[in-house]
């Protein structure tokens, strides 16, 4: 959970420079790597199901989220429900990845955008006290309500952002498809590939992707 709340905190936060770092899909001989408008896609295609994964953002602040999309079609004749017990993610040393859920996700920036603003609240509070109790008593410095504007501002553009990112989880039917963000926060500093293993009863569906510093 630390590391989820580090990542709100990074979203919320004003853009500072960090080190970027590149993400991409290595192809193998079941999935292919091809690319649209810039970004590279890998597809899976089973018997009864195809699995495919998209990057959106390859170079990426090493704070960030990474942006990877997950694609699942169900081609058998029942309905298949996509969880995220369903996808694993390990690193080069086979540590596993925790997968975040968008309301987890959600849930952990809208705390720390309550936690900012709150913080702003209080510089205000302390700069309003301290005007009045000079020997001639002025007015607030207007930066303390500035504040305070600009920590909901930026609170409310990271709860949006947030809405776009995590896993969703949803059951899909015969015929249909679904795609959700995968759920990734931060990758550690030590990780130079990841395997995106997608499993489906038999199924299994695996995707290489190198990570570059």
């Amino acid at each position: 959970m630390r590391h989820l709340i580090f990542a709100a905190a990074v979203l919320v936060a004003t853009p500072a420079l960090a080190a970027p770092i590149r993400i991409n899909l290595v192809e193998t001989m079941g999935a292919p790597v091809e690319y649209r408008q810039g970004r590279a896609g890998a597809m899976s295609s089973l018997a009864r199901t195809e699995a495919a994964i998209l990057i959106d953002r390859a170079t990426l602040d090493e704070r960030d989220y990474p942006s990877v999309r997950l694609g699942v079609k169900n081609k058998g004749p029942t309905s298949i429900t996509l969880l995220p017990d369903n996808v694993q993610v390990t690193t080069q040393t086979g540590e596993m990845l925790t997968l975040w859920t968008r309301d987890e996700i959600v849930a952990a920036v809208e705390a720390d955008a309550i936690k900012r603003e709150k913080s702003a609240r209080r510089w205000a509070a302390i700069g309003a006290m301290g005007a009045a109790m000079r020997d001639n008593p002025t007015r607030p410095d207007p930066s303390g309500e500035r504040g305070i504007l600009e920590a909901q501002i930026a609170g409310a553009a990271a709860i949006e952002a947030a809405s776009n990112v995590g896993f969703l989880a949803q059951t899909i039917r015969p015929g249909e498809e679904h795609m959700t963000d995968l759920g990734l926060g931060a990758l550690p500093k030590d990780v130079t590939s990841i395997t995106v293993k997608v499993t489906f009863g038999v199924e299994a569906h695996t995707f290489p992707i190198t990570v570059t510093r």
